[in-house]
């Protein structure tokens, strides 16, 4: 009697559990949009494709890139806003929409902190580039020179509010330099000037930088992580250069509309997440200086909070304010 009682109930649990199967819908059930708020051929576009092409391989359904440019990458994430919170619409972003953009327009048609973090799937070392007409090689060298050129000595950005303005920002508060901002309009433009000596210095991730150090046009003086990179074993970090607790990383946030079912988001982060974590994507990803991160949604909710307060004080700070 017994028996049948046991086998009764575990019958009854496979059909609840094959009910509830049943009801939650197959995903992705149509093509997935992956928007990415940045130019074809940048970092965020490069990476958003490769990981587009190991998610269709590992869903059997078309991923869609779709770059949406605007407004510091505002508009993409505007649109992904606006998406049913289904999984089907995607994005993945670079800092600025999800965390100081608040600080930089006074309107905005989305809340970055409703969004839902899924994963930060990479980052990327920021390096201090000095220009080889400075005649510089140290950190201390370069603060000596602009402590005694109060105001003279230029730094370069992509723009008032991207990481490398804000990071030269906090570098010259935390040493105790004045030096000047040169915005321009991405890095290529900034790099030609710095090569010229027509700019000084300049924060800007590795990928971007270590070819002009490599071929001998500008010079790298530190690593703004915690640890040197293995393909500049040479340089310090901004720690060992005697700037102590300083760090500033490129990262990328993986996001989906407010409202997406906490199962569905956890489900894509596991394929995202184990994406990252195979040898040869990982190996594709170092050869281009990113980091796989691969965190839960919780962690990176959290690190994008944390990261956005760091920012938010520094801005505040620099005495930047909405436009």
């Amino acid at each position: 009697m017994a028996g049948r009682v046991l086998i009764r109930a575990a019958g009854l649990l496979l059909a609840l559990l094959a009910g509830a199967a049943a009801a939650q819908p197959a995903f992705p059930s149509r093509p997935v949009r992956f928007l990415v708020n940045s130019q074809p051929g940048g970092t965020v576009d490069v990476v958003a494709r490769m990981l587009g092409d190991e998610l269709q391989r590992a869903w059997s359904r078309p991923v869609v890139i779709e770059n949406i440019i605007g407004a510091a990458g505002n508009t993409g994430a505007g649109v992904l806003a606006r998406a049913e919170p289904d999984g089907h619409t995607l994005m993945l972003s670079h800092p600025g929409p999800l965390t100081i953009n608040p600080l930089l327009f006074r309107e905005m048609s989305y809340d970055p902190a409703k969004l839902t973090p899924i994963t930060n799937p990479l980052s990327l070392a920021n390096v201090l580039v000095v220009s080889n007409a400075l005649k510089v090689s140290t950190v201390k060298e370069l603060i000596e020179l602009a402590r005694k050129n109060p105001g003279k000595l230029t730094y370069g950005s992509q723009g008032v509010g991207t990481t490398p303005h804000l990071t030269s920002s906090l570098f010259a508060k935390r040493v105790g330099v004045e030096m000047l901002h040169v915005p321009y309009r991405g890095s290529p433009a900034a790099n030609i000037d710095l090569t010229a000596g027509r700019l000084d210095t300049m924060f800007d991730n590795v990928g971007g930088a270590v070819t002009l150090h490599e071929a001998g046009q500008t010079k790298i003086i530190a690593v703004a992580d915690a640890r040197r990179l293995p393909r500049l074993p040479d340089v310090p970090t901004m720690a060992e250069a005697g700037v102590p607790d300083f760090r500033s990383i490129t990262w990328f946030g993986m996001m989906a509309p407010e409202g997406t079912p906490a199962a569905l988001v956890s489900w894509i982060n596991a394929d995202v997440v184990a994406i990252l974590r195979k040898p040869d994507f990982a190996a594709r990803l170092r050869a281009l200086h990113l980091e796989p991160i691969g965190n839960t949604p919780a962690e990176a909710r959290a690190f994008i909070a944390e990261e956005t307060a760091v920012w938010s004080q520094v801005m505040k700070d620099a005495g930047i304010k909405p436009e």
